[in-house]
C-alpha cells in the first residue's frame, strides 16, 4: 500500500510539472523585467545610411526599425506623426457607398534612461496621455487626470511602438518600399540622406518563429471550421491585395542611420482572385 501511495505522488508531481509552452512563454513575456540589453546592441552595430536602394532588407531593418533601437541610436528627442485614413465604398453598392476619414497624430518625447511621454489624439476627440518616468506608468484620457498603471497590463513599450508605427505600417502595407537615392542634405544641423520612394513589394513577409497555438476558427453553418465572411475577407486581402502605385520621401539621419523624416502618399492596389 506504501509503495502505490508513493508512485501515486510520483505521477501527480509529473502530471503537475507538465505545462504548455506557449503558456510558460506568455507568462514569460508578461512578466519579465524589461529587456533594453538588445536594443542596446542593436544600437552599436555600425550602419550605411547610403545602402538602402540597395538591398531591401537593409531598408527593412532601418524603416521598421524598433523604438528602444532608435532611443538608444539617437538619446533624448522629440518625435510627431500625421496619417489620415480614407476608406472609400463604391458607388455601385445597394446603399450608394460612402467614405469615412480620419486622422490622427501621434507625438513622442523621448527622454533618458528609458522615460518617455506618449500622445496620441484624432480629429474626433479621442486619444490618450501616457508618461513612462523611473519605471512606473502613469495613463490618461485626454480630459482626465492621470492614473498610476501595472506595467505588466499597459506594456507601455508596445503603446510607443504603435504611436510611432506609422512609417513601419506602410512599409508593410506596401510589401517592402522601394526607395531611389536622391543625395545628401543637412536638415536642423544633420547630415541626412535622401530617399525617393519609386514603388514597393520588394520583400516578401517575414515568417513568424514564434511557438504560438495554431488559430481555432468556429464551425460555421455548413459544418466545416473557418473564419467568418468579413474575416476571410480581410484575410484574402492582405494575402492577395499589391501595390500598384506608391510615391514620397524618405530621409535617413546619416551618423545614426535613423528614419528621422517621411512624406508618404498612399498606396493605390490591385486586388487579384
Amino acid at each position: 500500500m506504501r509503495s502505490c501511495g508513493i508512485a501515486f505522488l510520483l505521477a501527480l508531481t509529473t502530471l503537475c510539472a507538465c505545462k504548455r509552452s506557449e503558456d510558460q512563454a506568455a507568462k514569460a513575456r508578461i512578466f519579465s523585467p524589461d529587456d533594453s540589453t538588445s536594443a542596446s546592441a542593436d544600437a552599436k552595430d555600425p550602419i550605411d545610411a547610403t545602402r538602402l536602394a540597395d538591398d531591401p532588407k537593409f531598408a527593412g531593418r532601418i524603416l521598421r526599425m524598433q523604438q528602444a533601437e532608435v532611443a538608444a541610436r539617437l538619446g533624448p528627442h522629440r518625435a510627431e506623426t500625421r496619417v489620415q485614413f480614407a476608406w472609400f465604398r463604391g458607388p455601385g453598392l445597394p446603399d450608394g457607398g460612402s467614405d469615412v476619414t480620419l486622422s490622427e497624430q501621434s507625438a513622442l518625447a523621448q527622454g533618458p534612461n528609458e522615460d518617455f511621454l506618449v500622445r496620441e489624439e484624432n480629429d474626433r476627440n479621442q486619444g490618450f496621455e501616457l508618461i513612462r518616468a523611473k519605471g512606473e506608468v502613469y495613463v490618461r484620457g485626454l480630459f482626465g487626470p492621470f492614473r498610476k498603471r501595472r506595467t505588466d497590463r499597459t506594456e507601455p513599450e508596445r503603446v510607443r511602438e504603435l504611436a510611432m508605427g506609422s512609417v513601419p505600417t506602410f512599409d508593410r502595407l506596401a510589401r517592402g518600399l522601394k526607395l531611389k537615392l536622391a543625395g545628401e542634405a543637412t536638415v536642423e544641423g544633420r547630415r541626412v540622406v535622401r530617399y525617393q520612394v519609386v514603388g514597393g513589394g520588394t520583400r516578401t513577409e517575414e515568417t513568424d518563429l514564434r511557438e504560438l497555438p495554431p488559430i481555432q476558427y468556429p464551425q460555421g453553418a455548413d459544418g466545416k471550421k473557418g473564419p467568418d465572411p468579413d474575416t476571410a475577407r480581410r484575410l484574402e486581402l492582405w494575402t492577395k491585395e499589391e501595390p500598384t502605385q506608391l510615391s514620397g520621401t524618405v530621409i535617413v539621419d546619416k551618423q545614426s542611420a535613423v528614419a528621422i523624416g517621411a512624406d508618404l502618399h498612399p498606396p493605390r492596389a490591385s486586388h487579384t482572385r
